[in-house]
């Protein structure tokens, strides 16, 4: 980035008739400019990616959280549905011999 900071910088002052050195200079002073922009730009990037990372993954944890939820209840809630019910009872036969 700082290379275009300086080719616009240079092409604009020379194009707008100033000499050599002045237009190397403001050339100069384009590439610190475009520098600093590229490397706020570049942090920009880093903390929308990081700040993104960071989200999915607590997603990611959230979700794990409520499926183990899910697996203790499932059983917790078996028992307590099946605690009141009584079994059935078997049934009897009576013995072939005694009809």
């Amino acid at each position: 980035s700082a290379l275009l900071g300086f080719a616009i910088a240079f092409l604009v002052a020379s194009r707008a008739g100033m000499p050599m050195v002045d237009a190397a200079i403001r050339g100069l002073i384009g590439a610190v400019i475009f520098s600093v922009v590229g490397w706020w730009c570049g942090l920009l990037v880093i903390q929308a990616l990081m700040r993104s990372a960071v989200h999915l993954r607590t997603v990611r944890a959230e979700e794990r959280d409520r499926r183990a939820r899910e697996v203790e209840a499932e059983p917790a809630a078996a028992a307590t549905s099946s605690a009141g019910v009584e079994a059935p009872a078997a049934p009897t036969v009576a013995p072939e011999g005694d009809a």
